[in-house]
C-alpha cells in the first residue's frame, strides 16, 4: 500500500503545484527579487511536466508570449510585480479585447518599505479583471484553482494577487489541501455572539482567522474583483465593521465607497518580527477597541 508523505512547500512552489494540476503547462515571467522562488520552482517543474518555461527580457514580452499560448488555445501563467503592472496595462487591454484567457500571479511587492501590501492593492487599477486574494496557504491552490476555472467559462485575463507574506510561507501539506473544496469570496468565522466584527485582506486576515481571540468575527476578503458586496452587507449584519491594517487605512479608504455599512480603520504598525508576535498586538488591540 502507499502511503502519501507530506511535502513541505512555499507559497512559490504551492503556486506552480497547484497550476499544473489545474492543467497549466506555460509559463513565463522575468526574474526580480519578489519573484525569485516562482522562476526557480516553475524553470525545472514545467520542464518536468513536459510544459515550457521562458524566462522574458522584460514583463510586457512575457506578457505577449503569454498572449500568444493563449491564442493557441493553452491557459498560460505569468508572474509580475506590482510595479511592473501599469507597464502591461496596455499589452492586458488587447488580452481582454481578445478573451485571451492567462492569470497573472501579481506579487504585491512594495520597494522602497513605505507601502503594505494591501495598499499596493486597492491603488493598482485591478477592477477590470478577476482578482483573487489568499489569505494563507491553505486557501491559494483553491483560489488559484477557481481562476483556472472562471477563465475556462469566460476567457479572458484573471489575477491572482500575492501578498509576500504569503509567497514566502512555508507548510507541511496534506494531499487534500490541494485539492480540497472551493473558498468563497469571503471566508468568515462567526461566533454566536460576536464581541466585533473585523474585516481584512491577505495574510492579515489569515493572521486573523488562526490566532485572534474566540468571541470576535472575522472576515477574509478573497475576491477583490468583482466584489462580493451582498456577503459583506450580509456579515455587517447592520452594524460597523473594524478593517484590520497594518501601515495605512488604504483598504478601508478603498471600500468604503462600495459599502452600504461603516468601516472603521484600526491600522496597527509594522515592526521587526511583528508576525512571531501577533498573540502579543491582538491582546492589546483587544483591550484598546473593547
Amino acid at each position: 500500500m502507499l502511503k502519501y508523505t507530506p511535502r513541505f512547500l512555499s507559497g512559490a512552489q504551492l503556486c506552480i503545484e497547484a497550476a499544473l494540476q489545474a492543467g497549466c503547462r506555460y509559463f513565463y515571467a522575468t526574474p526580480s527579487p519578489s519573484q525569485a522562488g516562482l522562476l526557480n520552482e516553475g524553470a525545472w517543474r514545467m520542464r518536468e511536466a513536459h510544459g515550457t518555461f521562458i524566462q522574458a527580457e522584460s514583463p510586457a514580452a512575457a506578457l505577449a508570449m503569454a498572449m500568444g499560448s493563449a491564442a493557441a488555445g493553452a491557459y498560460p501563467l505569468v508572474s509580475a510585480s506590482s510595479h511592473d503592472y501599469l507597464a502591461m496595462m496596455e499589452a492586458l487591454s488587447y488580452a481582454q479585447h481578445q478573451a485571451l484567457p492567462l492569470l497573472i500571479l501579481l506579487v504585491l511587492d512594495a520597494p522602497w518599505g513605505n507601502q503594505s501590501a494591501s495598499e499596493r492593492l486597492v491603488t493598482l487599477p485591478l477592477q477590470a479583471f478577476p482578482c483573487w486574494v489568499p489569505d494563507s496557504l491553505v486557501t491559494l491552490p483553491s483560489l488559484l484553482r477557481r481562476a483556472f476555472g472562471h477563465m475556462r467559462q469566460q476567457p479572458g485575463p484573471a489575477i491572482l494577487a500575492l501578498d509576500p507574506w504569503v509567497l514566502q510561507a512555508q507548510s507541511t501539506l496534506l494531499p487534500e489541501v490541494l485539492d480540497g473544496e472551493e473558498q468563497p469570496p469571503l471566508r468568515i468565522h462567526l461566533p454566536e455572539q460576536p464581541l466585533r466584527r473585523w474585516l481584512a485582506v491577505g495574510a492579515p486576515a489569515g493572521w486573523l482567522l488562526e490566532r485572534a481571540p474566540a468571541d470576535w468575527a472575522i472576515a477574509s476578503l478573497q475576491q477583490l474583483s468583482p466584489l462580493p458586496v451582498a456577503s459583506l452587507s450580509q456579515f455587517a449584519a447592520d452594524g460597523s465593521v473594524s478593517v484590520f491594517e497594518y501601515g495605512t487605512p488604504a483598504l478601508s479608504t478603498y471600500l468604503q465607497p462600495y459599502c452600504p455599512f461603516p468601516l472603521v480603520p484600526v491600522v496597527v504598525p509594522q515592526p521587526e518580527g511583528w508576525i512571531d508576535n501577533i498573540e502579543q498586538v491582538l491582546r492589546g488591540l483587544n483591550e484598546v477597541v473593547l
